[in-house]
């Protein structure tokens, strides 16, 4: 059952049954990226991220942001994609060539967009957690005269 109404969906991408599946190339001679997305409940519905001169840096930045590609096309079709992983796509209706259809307008990392992350700073703060002793300390057991209650 493909989505028929336009709005926000939690989805998984599907990976293609074969490696050459993930690549198209429009009638016009534009390279492209399938995507095919399912719902928990069974929706499902195909974009196409084009890396024609004009859309390619903003291709490669939607699918590093919330898939964490590399950019490495040779490991795609090799078949070492990134499937399995889930997003949240946002699908708007359109009007093609006189009829109305649904088409996914935006894909977005699930919970917002990733942090960039400094690695060696963050391990380090790690380290120094792992380090400290993290145990409550007991609280004082003096009391000021004014709090005693007699």
């Amino acid at each position: 059952m493909k989505i028929s109404t336009a709005g926000k969906y939690d989805v998984q991408l599907v990976p293609p049954t074969t490696p050459e599946q993930w690549f198209t190339v429009s009638d016009s001679g534009k390279d492209g990226i399938v995507l095919d997305f399912k719902t928990a409940d069974g929706q499902t519905i195909q974009t196409t991220l084009w890396l024609s001169p004009s859309a390619y840096e903003r291709s490669l930045k939607v699918l590093d942001e919330v898939f964490g590609f590399d950019g490495d096309f040779n490991a795609l079709a090799k078949g070492r994609p990134f499937p399995g992983l889930k997003c949240i796509i946002v699908c708007e209706e359109e009007d093609y060539k006189g009829r109305p259809q649904i088409r996914v307008k935006w894909i977005n990392p699930r919970g917002g967009k990733r942090a960039a992350v400094n690695l060696p700073e963050m391990l380090a703060r790690i380290q120094r957690l792992k380090g400290e002793d993290h145990k409550p300390q007991p609280s004082s057991t003096e009391l000021a005269e004014d709090d005693i209650p007699y």
